[in-house]
């Protein structure tokens, strides 16, 4: 019974291995930090309509594919601008 035993211990300790160490380095992690309520001169500046930004001649002569691209690029800066916003009124009750 105890050779049994002594087999299967030393078994066991065979197969352990090494035990893994882990990371050793540093490493940052992101941490929300509160913020106060912004003033009316810390918030972004609003998005200028395609429509006030873009002569009607200029517009009317653009091919569809870049009326496309100017549409998106404008919601691109348009939910950029709801993001900064968001970010720049956390702080405000």
């Amino acid at each position: 019974m105890r050779c049994t035993l002594l087999g299967f211990s030393l078994l066991l300790a065979a197969c352990a291995g090494h035990a893994d160490k882990g990371r050793t380095g540093i490493e940052t992690a992101p941490a929300i930090v509160a913020a106060p309520c912004v003033a009316a001169t810390g918030r972004p500046t609003p998005v200028t309509p395609l429509r006030q930004g873009t002569p009607v001649a200029s517009w009317e002569a653009l091919a569809p594919g870049a009326k496309a691209r100017a549409v998106q690029a404008q919601a691109g800066r348009r939910m950029s601008y709801i993001d900064s916003l968001e970010a720049a009124t956390a702080g405000c009750p």
